[in-house]
C-alpha cells in the first residue's frame, strides 16, 4: 500500500522540481531588483536631505524661473512704395524675465523682474494691434514689473501689490503668450480693453465651485492713465470677469471694465483748433475670451471680442479668432498657429478723420501664422509671418508683410 502511494509522489516531485527551482530563481531576481530600487531611493533621499540642509531656511520652497526671448523681424514687399512712410528693414529685440515666488502657508509672495532692448518694427510701423508684443526696451536694465502678495482662503483669493491686470483678466490657452504663441500684442490680449501699465492695485477672485469663478480688480491710475501711487483712490481702472470652465465645452470668460481718466472725445470738436476736446469722461467696454480643445492633445481654437466707447477711441470693436495644431516632427514637439483679427473703426473717429483730410478711415485687418519647434524642455524656435491691411486704419499706407524668427530659452 505504501509503495502504491510513494511512486506517484516521487514522480510528481521529479517533474515539479524544475518548476519550483525556476520560480525560486524569479523570486530571487525580483528581490534583488527591489533591493536595488530601495537603495537608489535611499541614496536620492539622502542627497535631497543633504541639499536641504545646505539651503538657508528662507530659501527653502522658493521657485525660480528665468526666460530669455530673442526676436528678429523684417518687413518686405511694399506695394504702395511712393506713399510708404516706413522703409523695408529688419529689427532685433530681446527680453528677459525672472520670476521668484514662495508660499507661506495660505499666503505667498510673487516677484517678476524683466528688461530688454529693441522696439521691434513697432518703432516705425504703427498699427492698432501691434507687431511685437514682447519688445520691452529698458536698455538692459532690470525692472521690477510685479510685486504681489497673495492670500488664499477657499473659495476666496486676494492679490495685492504692483499688479499686471492681464495676468488675471482676458486669459486664453491658445493666444495669451507672446514668447511661445502668437507674437502680435493684439493676439495676446484684447486691444479693445484699456489695460493700464503695471501699477498698484488689488484683485479679488471668488471660486465657489471648480467650474466657475468671479474676478474683481482695481488699479490706481492718474488723469493720463499712468500708474498712480500718491492718491490711490483718486481715479482708477476697474474690471470684472465671470468665467466658466468645462473640460468638454471649453473655457468662457466674460468681462466689463471702466477706465476713469481723461480722454479725447471725437464727438466734441473744438472749433478754434479743430481738435477733439479732452474730457474727464470714463472709457468703458465689455468683451469675452473663449478657447476650446477640438481634438484631444492635437487642436485648440480660440475666439475674442471687445467693444469700447466709440466717442473716445479710434476703433470701437475688436474681433479675433484662430487655432493651434500640436504635432511631432523628427522626434520634436511642434506647434502651428493661425489667427485673424479685425479692428472696426469708430464712426465718430472716422468722421473726425475725414474732416481733417486724413486717410485714417478704414478697418484694420491683421493675420498671423507661426510654426514652433521645441528642442527639449528649455529651447524653442519659431518662424512667424504677419500681414496687416490698413495699418491703424490708414487706407493709403502699404500693406505690411512681416517675417520673424523667435528663440525662447527657459531655465
Amino acid at each position: 500500500m505504501v509503495k502504491r502511494f510513494f511512486v506517484p509522489i516521487l514522480i510528481l516531485l521529479v517533474f515539479a522540481a524544475p518548476a519550483f527551482a525556476e520560480s525560486s530563481a524569479e523570486i530571487q531576481k525580483e528581490m534583488e531588483m527591489l533591493k536595488k530600487r530601495i537603495e537608489e531611493l535611499e541614496k536620492k533621499l539622502a542627497e535631497k536631505e543633504k541639499k536641504e540642509k545646505k539651503t538657508p531656511e528662507i530659501l527653502k520652497g522658493v521657485d525660480l524661473g528665468i526666460g530669455v526671448t530673442m526676436i528678429g523681424q523684417g518687413n518686405f514687399n511694399d506695394d504702395k512704395n511712393a506713399e510708404a512712410p516706413y522703409d523695408q528693414a529688419t529689427d532685433g529685440s530681446y527680453s528677459f524675465d525672472i520670476e521668484v515666488s514662495k508660499r507661506f502657508g495660505k499666503s505667498g509672495i510673487y516677484m517678476h523682474f524683466e528688461g530688454g532692448e529693441g522696439e521691434g518694427r513697432d518703432r516705425e510701423i504703427v498699427t492698432w494691434t501691434g507687431l511685437n508684443g514682447d519688445a520691452y526696451d529698458t536698455d538692459s536694465e532690470v525692472r521690477l514689473s510685479e510685486l504681489v502678495l497673495s492670500i488664499s482662503q477657499k473659495p476666496i483669493e486676494i492679490y495685492v501689490g504692483k499688479l499686471d491686470m492681464t495676468s488675471y483678466f482676458d486669459e486664453n490657452e491658445v493666444a495669451n503668450d507672446e514668447t511661445t504663441q502668437f507674437l502680435s500684442g493684439g493676439f495676446v490680449n484684447n486691444p479693445a480693453v484699456e489695460f493700464p501699465d503695471h501699477g498698484p492695485g488689488m484683485v479679488l477672485r471668488i471660486q465657489p465651485v471648480d467650474w466657475a469663478y468671479l474676478t474683481l480688480g482695481y488699479e490706481s491710475i492718474d488723469d493720463e492713465g499712468n500708474p498712480e501711487y500718491n492718491d490711490l483712490f483718486n481715479g482708477g481702472f476697474f474690471m470684472a470677469e465671470l468665467g466658466f470652465s468645462k473640460k468638454n465645452l471649453g473655457n468662457y470668460r466674460f468681462y466689463y471694465w471702466i477706465s476713469n481718466r481723461d480722454h479725447e472725445d471725437y464727438s466734441s470738436i473744438d472749433p478754434a483748433t479743430g481738435d477733439p476736446r479732452v474730457k474727464d469722461e470714463d472709457n468703458k467696454g465689455f468683451g469675452f475670451s473663449f478657447d476650446r480643445e477640438i481634438l484631444k492633445d492635437r487642436v485648440k481654437a480660440f475666439l475674442r471680442f471687445g467693444w469700447q466707447d466709440e466717442d473716445l477711441n479710434e476703433f470701437e470693436a475688436f474681433y479675433s479668432g484662430g487655432f493651434e495644431i500640436l504635432g511631432r516632427l523628427f522626434g520634436k514637439d511642434t506647434a502651428f498657429g493661425l489667427a485673424y483679427s479685425l479692428c472696426k473703426i469708430s464712426d465718430e473717429f472716422e468722421d473726425y478723420a475725414k474732416s481733417q483730410g486724413s486717410e485714417q478711415t478704414e478697418d484694420e485687418h491683421h493675420m498671423e501664422a507661426y510654426y514652433k519647434i521645441s528642442f527639449g524642455e528649455h529651447l524653442e524656435l519659431s518662424l512667424d509671418y504677419q500681414f496687416v491691411k490698413n495699418p491703424a486704419g490708414y487706407d493709403d499706407l502699404d500693406d505690411v508683410h512681416l517675417l520673424g524668427v523667435r528663440t525662447q530659452i527657459n531655465f
